[in-house]
């Protein structure tokens, strides 16, 4: 049985590093830009989802462009923090009704956690993201007190660059996608990250008809994917 194991093990290894060798080599000098062979080329937000996690909505005046997650995402945190809230319940009832027990206690804190993972990425994920052109500006957070943003001026390029997930084996499992924002200075700002390419290349367009024309799209992805 061992024996079939290992040679599982060693076909999804081979599998998962298929083409390794003949993988792209990305130029970013590809895009004819001095700030292309500047900004960084790395994942700018650690990990991502397989599915699509988010959505473009535009306003009726087309002034301004919102990132809300879809409806997908809602319920797949939905999912963590009910099996969090049940099992809570569920335990706090087996030490009222029956007696204290440290199963009930380890489900108890098991359940908190599922919660906790749960309650926070709903609000990772409802924190707004906005491009706003009647004050030129884009934010993530409240307008008043933005964690994050820049003038919609400062904008260069939009930038699509891909991550290569790992299960928990250490093997290449999906690839998650960010579309971020170059400004002039070089720095970065994360806008969205999931796993439709097609998704994130047609967003990543949007974008850029929102802002303008002048505003390319640097798509390191395309001989990948």
């Amino acid at each position: 049985m061992s024996f079939f194991k290992n040679l599982k093990s060693e076909i999804d290894k081979i599998v998962s590093d298929r083409g390794k060798d003949n993988e792209e080599v990305f130029d970013p000098r590809s895009f004819h830009h001095p700030l292309a062979s500047v900004v960084e080329w790395t994942p700018l937000k650690g990990g991502g989802a397989n599915f699509k996690t988010c959505e473009l909505k535009f306003d009726e005046m087309q002034s301004k462009l919102e990132v809300k997650p879809t409806n997908g995402m809602i319920l797949f945190c939905a999912v963590f923090w009910l099996i969090g809230a049940c099992t809570i319940v569920g335990s706090i009832a087996s030490i009222i009704f029956y007696e204290f027990n440290f199963t009930a206690v380890f489900l108890f804190f098991f359940g908190a956690i599922f919660l906790s993972v749960g309650l926070g990425m709903r609000y990772f994920a409802l924190i707004p993201k906005v491009f706003d052109k009647r004050i030129g500006y884009y934010f993530v957070g409240e307008q008043e007190r933005p964690k994050e943003g820049c003038l919609l001026d400062e904008i260069v390029a939009i930038q699509i660059i891909d991550e290569q997930m790992k299960n928990s084996k250490g093997y290449k499992s999906y690839f998650s996608f960010e579309i971020n924002l170059v400004l002039k200075n070089a720095k970065r700002i994360n806008v969205i990250d999931h796993g439709e390419i097609a998704v994130v290349r047609k967003q990543a367009a949007d974008i850029q008809n929102f802002l303008g024309q002048h505003i390319t799209v640097w798509d390191s992805t395309v001989a990948r994917h």
